[in-house]
């Protein structure tokens, strides 16, 4: 079997060269998610990934065609005296979804590049590979090699994966938007009519590129006001990424911009991708102080039934356990996270540390039981 030959890319100028080709490969992986174009990657890197360095990793066979893309990057937490490294997925905490982009013998190229990873500088300790969609080709292979030694590591379940699903379920989700209430306990026709009488209510997906530019500050301004102190919109990088990510990918069709608005004042502001059959309802938020108006699950209630006109497969909604996933899913994903060592004996002095670590919690546990039935007797 001939070998793979694997190059990397370190550099923001040695990513922007791998751009040709990238979406494409990304097309035919079977791990073809927004979240992994080259647009929501190499924008992230920029905007958001200054503090950290490409990893990227690129696979090709004997006749130079590649195989595979690894989208990693080294971070760094600084401890007094040291400098620990670790090895992330690009996007890594905003990504929804994130992979390795395989196009062939998956098992043989993930196996070529955490070899590559292990050969290579010394620079990081650990592999923290976050968020890998239940649905991937890749978690059996990952799962695989860790059995065998390949690498020193463990698979973790990760965050439950709320969605729709739409396809040939159209009559039945129909049916269940009827039921469902929102202002007051209201249907969703009495919840407009109610709210109506506070001023005129529309619903509108961004038309132009123009137009969905125009929204960014409505979410960027109902974010920092909802989650004040917290809100990652007070990092201005932040409206420089999504901006970035709107106009790249408003082109191709894969980026929306809806808003609820009141009076013509944007009262809920949702950034979604519709990609390859997929409503990724990716951040939304609403006004704080018209929350008696339930403008969040309205605007999410518009998109459903817009999406199912469209003949949209799945309505997204992301990774978290909020209630209104709940309440809106009919499904439950979860993603896997791995955590890998690059020392055999990191990962054997990790698994001592989590065991002796589970048995004093137990043991703790245990003498505070029996001195709340001593004191008791």
């Amino acid at each position: 079997m001939s070998r793979l030959s694997i190059e990397r890319a370190t550099s923001l100028d040695e990513l922007a060269a791998l751009e040709p080709g990238w979406n494409e490969l990304l097309a035919r992986s079977g791990t073809d998610t927004v979240y992994l174009t080259f647009e929501w990657v190499s924008s992230w890197m920029r905007w958001i990934g200054r503090d950290a360095q490409p990893m990227v990793l690129v696979a090709r066979n004997h006749e130079g065609e590649t195989v595979g893309i690894a989208p990693l990057m080294i971070t760094r937490s600084r401890d007094p005296g040291a400098s620990r490294g670790e090895i992330q997925f690009i996007g890594t905490p905003n990504s929804d979804y994130s992979d390795f982009i395989v196009l062939e013998e998956r098992e043989r190229v993930l196996r070529a590049f955490f070899s590559a990873l292990r050969r290579g500088p010394q620079d990081w300790q650990t592999m923290s590979l976050r968020e890998i969609p239940e649905s991937s080709p890749n978690r059996g292979p990952l799962t695989g090699l860790g059995r065998r030694g390949a690498f020193p590591g463990d698979a973790w379940p990760g965050n439950a994966c709320p969605s729709l699903l739409l396809e040939q379920r159209e009559e039945e989700v129909r049916r269940e938007l009827q039921r469902k209430k929102y202002v007051g306990k209201r249907d969703w026709e009495k919840s407009i009519d109610y709210a109506e009488r506070f001023g005129a209510v529309q619903f509108q997906h961004a038309r132009t590129l123009q137009e969905a530019e125009a929204l960014l500050p409505d979410l960027f301004r109902l974010h920092k006001a909802r989650w004040s102190g917290t809100s990652k919109f007070e990092d201005e990088a932040y409206e420089g990424f999504y901006r970035s990510v709107v106009t790249r990918l408003w082109p191709k069709g894969h980026v929306a911009v809806t808003a609820m608005t009141l009076d013509a004042k944007p009262i809920a502001v949702s950034l979604a991708f519709p990609y390859k059959g997929t409503w990724t309802n990716h951040n939304w938020v609403h006004d704080r102080d018209l929350a008696k108006l339930s403008p969040g699950t309205l605007l999410i209630h518009f998109m459903i039934v817009d999406a199912l006109a469209r003949g949209y497969r799945e309505f997204d909604l992301t990774r978290g356990a909020e209630s209104y996933k709940r309440r809106f899913s009919n499904t439950v994903r979860h993603n896997t996270d791995l955590l890998v060592y690059r020392r055999q004996s990191s990962y054997l002095r990790a698994r001592l540390h989590g065991l002796l670590s589970r048995t004093r919690t137990r043991v703790a546990g245990g003498a505070a039981r029996y001195s709340r039935r001593a004191s008791d007797r």
